[in-house]
């Protein structure tokens, strides 16, 4: 079986929408690494992928002509479509995504996800946080104006790409070096026409699956704790004051258990907002 096969029903296996290249890149090294794909040996002259194998399979997976912005008319989304269509019919896998032109790649024949989907699949430290949040988990039933994703700030999120890294090429092959780190994606303004709301604390937020998707949602006492620190961001102190009234004490335990996480760092202020909430307003010691 020839290598960029393999790739090709690698990725589509995924089922993801979009793919950072990185990512496809990876899987590459584990194909060649393995030597073969679902039972079939693979027709490669080394294990160890080469800089020279990945430019020209690169070269026939991506079409890169399609790049541009998420602003196009319903006319231009038409003729996108039949673009990509060409695109499978030429064999080209990956599209240059339209927010996220040149770093993040639609997958050709793929449906494409939500503005939730792309951004997670996008970083995979990021996830729906804040109001955003607190719509998902039915703690309100005010629909905000953005959506609100949160990922580590810089330099922890670097950390985290090289402790990938590290894990991922814990032992390497005879002449085997282990990949540069991943690179940290900007995010526009708009994704898949949703505004965006980014924010990068110096924490790494606890998250779960959304089911059925792609996104990642902050837990429950992750979403309280952030109610806490950040209150504006999540409909105003007076609208944090009526979610905790009504369900904080459905969820007393996820949230104690939340906010005494020691890499979390929950700031005084938080703290005493919580005491004040559960002692002076719902009784509860």
């Amino acid at each position: 079986m020839k290598l960029i096969d393999a790739i090709k029903a690698s990725v589509r296996h995924l089922g993801v929408p979009v793919v950072a290249w990185f990512d496809v890149e990876q899987l590459l090294r584990r194909l060649c690494r393995a030597g073969e794909f679902q039972g079939v040996s693979l027709r490669q002259r080394s294990r160890i992928l080469s800089p020279r194998t990945v430019s020209m399979l690169r070269s026939q997976l991506v079409d890169d002509r399609l790049a541009g912005d998420s602003s196009y008319t319903q006319a231009e989304a038409g003729e996108r479509f039949l673009s990509e269509m060409a695109a499978v019919e030429n064999q080209k896998l990956l599209i240059s995504d339209p927010d996220f032109p040149n770093t993040l790649w639609r997958v050709a024949g793929i449906p494409d996800g939500t503005a939730e989907d792309i951004c997670c699949l996008a970083d995979p430290w990021a996830y729906v946080s804040h109001l955003s949040a607190m719509q998902q988990w039915g703690l309100t039933i005010r629909i905000p104006e953005a959506l609100h994703v949160t990922r580590p700030e810089q330099a922890l999120w670097r950390t985290r790409a090289k402790a990938e890294i590290q894990q991922e090429y814990s032992a390497l092959a005879p002449g085997e070096t282990a990949p540069r780190p991943r690179p940290r994606i900007g995010f526009p303004g708009k994704v898949r026409k949703r505004t965006l709301w980014l924010h990068e604390p110096s924490y790494v937020g606890r998250v779960v699956a959304v089911p059925d998707s792609f996104a990642r949602l902050a837990t429950i006492g992750q979403t309280f704790l952030d109610t806490l620190r950040e209150p504006n961001l999540c409909g105003g102190m007076r609208h944090v004051l009526e979610v905790w009234e009504e369900h904080a004490p459905t969820h007393l335990d996820s949230i104690i258990e939340t906010m005494n996480l020691p890499d979390l760092h929950t700031t005084k202020i938080a703290f005493v907002r919580a005491g004040y909430i559960l002692t002076e307003r719902l009784g509860i010691e």
